[in-house]
């Protein structure tokens, strides 16, 4: 009997921590289940910075509406961000030449502060300069007509049909165009038409003006 005493000792020892064993792994694994579950993400993933994602630009059209309105409501800073780092082209007609007048965003804002004075062309016919400020040009041979409300928009295409060289295409082959459009009157025998044109190209994901150029019939 007293030989036996030991061995009874030892099994139930053994059956104790057996069944402490068993209790924790039962209780431990659903703790882990609860905590982080199968397939969930510990750590939140960073945010996509600025320029990260490929940006879809505006509409062309939509683009020229806001130069439009610009232009119209005297938001020269608006008009000035829609410029392109290498500058807009000002033209009183559509024929693109090596001595256009063509101003870097910063150039413009300060012509326009100072009211700066440039030849911007020839008159059509009597070849006279066209030398003025640039507030009196865009009145003149820019916005002279209420172009965001023109009866005709077409893009990539000349509407009007004048004696005026047309070389966009040429001068500017990877740029796009909207061109806003009056027709002529029959009183004036269809002489009085006149557009407007915006010229854009693509900066990265945005469309930005390379040119501002009016087109009109001419003798």
């Amino acid at each position: 009997m007293y030989r036996l005493l030991p061995l009874i000792l030892i099994l139930t020892a053994c059956g104790g921590a057996g069944e402490r064993n068993s209790a924790d792994s039962h209780t431990t694994t659903p703790q882990k289940s609860a905590e982080t579950p199968k397939g969930s993400v510990s750590t939140p993933s960073a945010p996509v910075g600025p320029g990260e994602e490929e940006r879809v630009p505006e509409p062309p059209q939509e683009v020229a509406m806001r130069v439009l309105k610009a232009i119209k409501f005297g938001k020269v800073k608006v008009l000035a961000s829609l410029i392109s780092p290498d500058g807009v082209l000002l033209s009183p007609d559509v024929h693109v030449d090596e001595g256009d007048i063509k101003l870097k965003p910063e150039e413009f804002l300060k012509a326009w502060e100072e009211d700066r004075k440039f030849v911007w062309g020839y008159e059509a016919g009597s070849g006279r300069p066209i030398e003025m400020g640039i507030r009196e040009f865009f009145k003149r041979y820019i916005y002279d007509r209420d172009y965001l409300n023109a009866p005709k928009v077409a893009t990539n295409r000349r509407l009007g049909r004048g004696n005026t060289k047309d070389n966009v295409k040429e001068a500017y082959p990877d740029a796009t165009f909207v061109e806003f459009h009056f027709p002529g009157t029959e009183k004036n025998g269809g002489m009085d038409w006149s557009s407007l044109r915006v010229v854009m190209r693509r900066y990265g994901g945005e469309w930005k003006v390379v040119a501002l150029m009016h087109d009109g019939w001419t003798p």
